[in-house]
C-alpha cells in the first residue's frame, strides 16, 4: 500500500507543482501589484502619471495575481481542465510582459542590475509554470475519465426518486361512479300470511 501511495504521489507530482506555483505566483503578483498601484499610482506626487501607474499595476500584476490564485484553487479542488488551459494562456501573456520589461531595461539609461535580475527571474518562473501546467494536462484528462460528471447527479436523482402515482384521464375522473344496487325491501306481514299454506 505504501508503494501505491508513492507511485500515486510521483504520478501527480506535476499537478502538485503546478498548483503550488500558481498559488505562490498569485500571492506574489497580487501583493506586488497592490503595492505598485498604491505607491506609484495613488501616492504619486505627479498627478499626471498616477493613472498610468495604476493601470499598469492592475493589468500587469494585481489582476493576473488574482486570476493565478483562482486557477490554482480550481485545479486543486475541482480538477478543472479549463482552469489549467486558462492558466497556460495567462502565463504566456505574463511571459510577454516579462520579456517586454527585460528589453525595456536595456533601452533605459542607466541600466540597473536589480530590475534586470527581477525580469530574468520573472521569465524563468513563467517558463517553469508553463512546463508544469502542460505536464499536468494529461493527469486532468485521466481524472475526468475516472469521474464522469453526470454520475453524481444521477445518483442523487436515484436517491430522491419517488414512486409515480397513476393519473386518470380527465374524462374518466369527471365521469360519475355507478350507483350501488338497491337492497330489496323487507317482506310485509300480509304477504307472509298469504304465502303460508292453509291448515
Amino acid at each position: 500500500m505504501r508503494d501505491d501511495e508513492d507511485k500515486d504521489a510521483i504520478r501527480t507530482r506535476p499537478l502538485t507543482l503546478a498548483v503550488r506555483s500558481l498559488r505562490l505566483l498569485g500571492i506574489v503578483c497580487g501583493l506586488f501589484g497592490l503595492v505598485f498601484t498604491i505607491a506609484f499610482g495613488y501616492l504619486n506626487r505627479y498627478q499626471t502619471y498616477g493613472p498610468y501607474f495604476i493601470l499598469i499595476g492592475l493589468i500587469v500584476w494585481l489582476i493576473p495575481g488574482v486570476l493565478f490564485f483562482t486557477c490554482a484553487w480550481q485545479i486543486g479542488v475541482a480538477r478543472s481542465r479549463r482552469a489549467a488551459v486558462g492558466a497556460i494562456v495567462l502565463s504566456l501573456i505574463h511571459l510577454g510582459f516579462a520579456v517586454t520589461m527585460l528589453v525595456a531595461q536595456f533601452r533605459l539609461t542607466p541600466i540597473s542590475p536589480i530590475p534586470v535580475l527581477l525580469s530574468v527571474a520573472w521569465i524563468a518562473a513563467m517558463v517553469q509554470l508553463i512546463a508544469h501546467l502542460r505536464r499536468s494536462l494529461p493527469l486532468l484528462e485521466m481524472d475526468l475519465e475516472r469521474r464522469p460528471g453526470f454520475e453524481v447527479g444521477l445518483a442523487r436523482l436515484a436517491t430522491v426518486a419517488q414512486p409515480v402515482l397513476p393519473v386518470l384521464p380527465l374524462e374518466a375522473s369527471a365521469r360519475p361512479a355507478p350507483a350501488a344496487p338497491e337492497a330489496p325491501p323487507p317482506p310485509r306481514a300480509s304477504d307472509a300470511a298469504a304465502t303460508e299454506p292453509s291448515r
